[in-house]
């Protein structure tokens, strides 16, 4: 599903002053199947709670919007409107930078060599980007996204964030962006 003209221009924020964003082949994407989008919801009633603590200010109903979109996928390409250049990461690249566990253990160097291959192929990206669909308040004046961005071989190398943002007179602005553990 492509994200709506209101999540794009969320995103075209989260990436406003980069030159180029490498997205992780799901775009967009919690990924969740709708199995696992089933077995959340008895953990509703604390996220939403979580959540208010780390962003008093943000909404209920915005709040609410992020916990259900955050699990529904969209797809954004490298032809989506970011402002910027976007790639997909290669699949090839992919499987290096993201082994199974079991080929860690066979090649424990095997993330340091894909993060060496993608430093060669992406010199202007920063980190491969992973980024969900955006939960809006009522008027679409608030927004609440996740994102992380794997920037090394380390395990500890991708930093995972909540922003919220407010519009202001049709201006979005990251007003706290809260590390996720």
């Amino acid at each position: 599903m492509e994200p709506s003209p209101d999540e794009m221009t969320v995103y075209r924020t989260l990436f406003s002053g980069e030159s180029l964003v490498v997205l992780r082949e799901s775009g967009a994407n919690a990924d969740l199947d709708p199995e696992y989008a089933k077995q959340l919801a008895p953990y509703h009633d604390a996220f939403v709670a979580d959540t208010h603590k780390r962003f008093p200010t943000a909404e209920t109903s915005t709040i609410e919007s992020f916990f259900s979109r955050r699990q529904l996928p969209a797809l954004l390409t490298p032809e989506s409107d970011l402002g910027i250049r976007t790639v997909l990461l290669d699949e090839n690249i992919a499987n290096k930078l993201y082994p199974s566990m079991s080929q860690i253990t066979r090649s424990p160097h095997l993330r340091t060599y894909g993060w060496f291959a993608f430093r060669r192929r992406y010199p202007r990206a920063h980190a491969v980007t992973y980024i969900t669909r955006v939960g809006f308040n009522a008027t679409k004046t608030q927004a609440l996204v996740f994102i992380q961005e794997s920037t090394g071989p380390d395990i500890g190398d991708e930093p995972r964030f909540t922003i919220l943002l407010v519009q202001n007179n049709n201006v979005w602005t990251i007003t706290k962006k809260a590390k996720d553990d």
